[in-house]
């Protein structure tokens, strides 16, 4: 395990051993210590447009409201006030990330807010076998929907039975819901509890459904969603034209948009009532009447009365608006080492501070060429690992650190950060020394020694080897990073060109293996063994090989052709399975032989460790955390119980 010295906060891995030391003994904290659940008082305050509706009738009740067993929320630092409404921003029409990190972090289980283990949420609580093959779950009788139908065990058969094993909804199943290639099994033992079984360990299922993978699972209402699905309405003809499909699984797509159907009930603090999508400028919640949390006075939360986000079309206008002091929150976008200095410096103006972000990615920006495109000569351009080892000693990283980051940060491989339990040097420190003498040598060894007029060295067809790089258009710190890389590159003769585009459009390419190469964050650092996405072709996050991925995942990315990796890839996904089925113990063990081919395939290039992080937040918000860990698995700030916080005035 590691030296919980090196950081303030316990990774996951910590959590992997714990959760399963347990046995069947219900797990209801996240600690090694598990810390006495916070008690309410008797049913006490609600937010006073609520207790108007109760008082005209329109509402029942709170304590009709509630659940039997609420949870109740400890404040990190006083109980709070209601009231106001949280302002943030969107880029452009894709940014469902924000909205998973804000209001939808909410789900069956959740991770404890320093990252030390998983805590129940949905769940009153869980209980796992010795074997970690059989997983159980109790929930909360008496909680409800947001329109205020119960919510029961049926609503998860019905995710399972009827989206998940329903093969016009699923192409596949979730890959945290399989062990030994098979599905787990899902059964409902009463109203309040159900059971999931698998064939062989599963032992990090719990740590699964506490990352975005288990967004799903406690969020198909039945008595709604089954209106749109032909096993419980067979006659959907009248829907399919209302909507202007030809097909029913095309309406169930449309109504099931959480954030673009304001109908749709939902179990969070939070409940959309202006959508996402089309031509928005603007998203809002709302309070939601039933929520089933309160806090340890037996007031019902959340706080805050709502949320709104802007539609911005780049990030330069959500940092305008936060120098301006018009936005509340924000962890994303603009908090980069580019924007610090201009941010510190009009902190006063902003009416913001800083919550302190360690980073538990593997790199700032990785940049992976496409290993299996469609066109043979950049394919065996690309697969030649002297060219991609060219490309990482042709690149100034020193340089490119006092340019960018202040000096902040320093030259990294995609590889575990020096705090992961199975960090790896190797992986993580090869090819960073800028030298460009061994590039060329490299490049000449490769046989690309012919030149054009411009100086560019030319591919085995002759013509000249360029490398278009395709780039997320919202994050201008990776375009000024590629034009750096584009001069070092075309120092030793490699023509390489910058495509910037929208999120979107960006996702759409790589999923069908439509470009050279991406650049993306070194997402999967001390989560690597939950997300290791750049260890190996193991998801569509896996720019670098597409069609790999494709196998990996039994052919089952939608259209695209997989195709059989080399015999030590291959190697790393046995290995990966083999994991999954295996007791924490031996994770960190098997996550270094994996770790071990992937520094002798070299898959990607990187450029830097991750500079220190923050998120802004305004100097009106309380119980607010002063620091907490980044990473898409643990998706901050969510797990800071956004619920909690509240104005001051």
């Amino acid at each position: 395990m590691m030296n919980l010295q090196k950081a303030t906060w316990r990774p996951l891995v910590v959590a992997v051993a714990l959760i399963l030391a347990i046995g069947t003994h219900a797990f209801a904290g996240g600690a090694k210590e598990a810390p006495k659940a916070a008690v309410a008082a008797e049913t006490g305050n609600e937010a006073p447009q609520l207790a108007a509706m109760v008082a005209r009738g329109e509402l029942p009740p709170l304590a009709e409201r509630l659940p039997d067993v609420p949870l109740v929320i400890e404040p990190n630092e006083e109980i709070g006030r209601y009231g106001g409404t949280m302002r943030s921003g969107l880029v452009g029409g894709a940014d469902l990330a924000w909205l998973i990190r804000t209001v939808s972090y909410d789900w069956l289980v959740r991770w404890a807010p320093d990252w030390s283990g998983v805590i129940p949420n949905v769940a009153r609580d869980f209980t796992i076998s010795d074997d970690a093959r059989v997983y159980t779950f109790r929930l909360r009788p008496g909680m409800k929907w947001s329109d205020g139908h119960p919510f029961t065990s049926d609503d998860i058969v019905f995710w399972y039975e009827d989206v998940v094993k329903n093969t016009d909804l699923s192409t596949s199943y979730p890959g945290w819901m399989t062990a030994g290639g098979e599905l787990a099994n899902l059964e409902k033992i009463d109203d309040y509890s159900f059971r999931v079984t698998f064939s062989e360990p599963s032992g990090l299922f719990l740590q699964n459904l506490a990352t975005p993978s288990g967004e799903w699972m406690t969020n198909y209402p039945k008595h709604y969603m089954s209106q749109f699905h032909i096993k419980y309405n067979p006659d959907m003809s009248a829907l399919i034209a209302a909507e202007g499909v030809e097909t029913w699984d095309e309406v169930w797509e449309i109504k099931n948009d959480q954030y673009g159907n304001p109908e749709r009930p939902t179990l969070r603090a939070w409940r959309v009532v202006a959508p996402y999508g089309g031509e928005a400028t603007r998203v809002t919640f709302e309070r939601n009447p039933y929520y089933w949390k309160v806090d340890t006075a037996g007031n019902q939360l959340p706080y805050i009365d709502g949320w709104q986000f802007d539609i911005f079309q780049d990030t330069e206008v959500v940092l305008l608006r936060t120098l301006a002091g018009e936005i509340d929150i924000m962890d994303r976008h603009i908090t980069n080492a580019e924007n610090r200095p201009v941010l510190f410096q009009n902190a006063d103006r902003g009416n913001y501070w800083f919550s302190d972000r360690p980073f538990a990615h593997n790199n700032e920006m990785n940049i992976g060429l496409n290993l299996t495109h469609d066109d043979p000569v950049k394919r065996e351009v690309f697969q030649n690992r002297d060219f991609r080892v060219a490309l990482s000693h042709a690149i100034d990283r020193d340089e490119m650190n006092e340019i960018l980051y202040a000096g902040s940060t320093r030259g990294w491989q995609p590889a575990p950060p020096p705090q992961a339990s199975f960090y790896h040097e190797r992986l993580a420190t090869q090819y960073l020394e800028y030298d460009p003498a061994t590039a060329n040598r490299l490049l000449d060894q490769s046989g690309y020694t012919s030149r054009d007029s411009a100086g560019f060295r030319r591919g085995p067809d002759g013509n000249r080897i360029t490398i278009t790089v395709e780039v997320n258009a919202s994050n201008q710190a990776w375009i000024d990073a590629l034009e750096l890389v584009q001069t070092y590159w075309a120092a030793v003769g490699i023509d390489m060109q910058i495509r910037a585009m929208a999120r979107t459009l960006f996702y759409e390419r790589k999923a069908v293996n439509q470009h050279d190469a991406g650049v993306w964050a070194g997402g999967g650092g001390i989560d690597g063994n939950l997300d290791p996405r750049w260890f190996f072709p193991f998801s569509s996050e896996s720019l670098y090989a597409p069609k790999w991925v494709a196998y990996y995942n039994q052919g089952s990315v939608p259209n695209l052709e997989p195709e059989e990796p080399p015999a030590e890839t291959r190697r790393q996904m046995e290995l990966y399975r083999r994991m999954l089925a295996s007791p924490p113990d031996q994770h960190d063990a098997i996550m270094l032989e994996i770790l071990d081919i992937a520094a002798d395939m070299f898959y990607a290039i990187g450029t830097h460790l991750r500079p220190p992080g923050y998120a802004v937040f305004s100097n009106r918000l309380r119980n607010v955390s002063p620091e907490m860990p980044g990473a898409w698995q643990f998706p901050n700030p969510g797990p800071d119980r956004l619920e909690q916080y509240f104005f001051a005035d």
